[in-house]
């Protein structure tokens, strides 16, 4: 399974609570005001060597 299907995955099968949606939230409205300020907003890309190096590092 590709790392993007397996986020996708993850995002429909937990729902975020406490907290993390709290985080997730005050993320999202900074990327708001950042936008609404002129910044250029852009997604994150990773490699996939480094996405596999992060898996295999956390795997023990």
């Amino acid at each position: 399974m590709s790392i993007e299907k397996a986020v996708k995955k993850a995002l429909k099968t937990k729902s975020a609570k406490g907290e993390f949606a709290e985080q997730l939230e005050s993320n999202r409205a900074f990327s708001d005001r950042m936008g609404r300020a002129g910044v250029v907003i852009r997604k994150q890309e990773f490699s996939i060597p480094l996405m596999e190096r992060i898996a295999h590092s956390t795997r023990g």
